[in-house]
C-alpha cells in the first residue's frame, strides 16, 4: 500500500480496538473530508518543495501551496476552537492532519508557533501521544 489514505483504511480493519474511525456515519464523512484535505495540503507541499529546487521556480506553484496551507489551517483553527481534537474525539483525521503539519515542519522548517492557541495545544497533545513519539523523526 502506498497512498496515505488506504494505509489508513487498512489499518483500521487490521488493528480496529481502539477505534479511530468514528461509528457515526456523519462524523465518518467530517473525518474523511479533513483526511482528504491533509492529502492535499501534503501534495501542494511537496510540488512547492520540488519547485523550489529549480533554478526559476514558477511562482504560481509557491502561491497555490501557500493559498492552500493557509485555507486549510484556517479551517482547522476554526474547528479546533471549542474542541480537543479536529471533529471532538482523537480519529484517522488528527492523525493525517498533524502528519503533514509535522512534515512540514521538519522538511520545510514550518513554524506553527504564530498560529492560534487551540492550533499549537492540538499539536502539543499529539506530540504527547506515546504513538507519535514513537515515529517522530529525530532532527539531530
Amino acid at each position: 500500500l502506498y497512498d496515505s489514505t488506504l494505509i489508513l483504511h487498512y489499518l483500521e480493519k487490521k488493528y480496529p480496538i481502539p477505534a479511530l474511525v468514528p461509528h457515526d456515519q456523519s462524523l465518518q464523512w467530517k473525518m474523511w473530508n479533513w483526511e482528504e484535505l491533509a492529502d492535499r495540503m501534503c501534495d501542494q507541499n511537496v510540488s512547492a518543495f520540488f519547485e523550489r529546487q529549480k533554478e526559476n521556480p514558477r511562482e504560481t506553484v509557491l502561491q497555490r501551496c501557500e493559498w492552500t496551507n493557509q485555507t486549510v489551517i484556517k479551517q482547522l483553527e476554526n474547528q479546533l476552537k471549542d474542541q480537543e481534537y479536529i471533529i471532538g474525539d482523537y480519529c484517522l483525521a488528527d492523525i493525517a492532519m498533524a502528519a503533514v503539519m509535522q512534515w512540514m515542519k521538519f522538511r520545510l522548517q514550518y513554524d506553527w508557533s504564530g498560529y492560534s492557541p487551540s492550533l499549537k495545544n492540538w499539536l502539543s497533545r499529539l506530540d504527547q501521544r506515546e504513538s507519535f513519539k514513537k515515529t517522530m523523526p529525530k532532527l539531530d
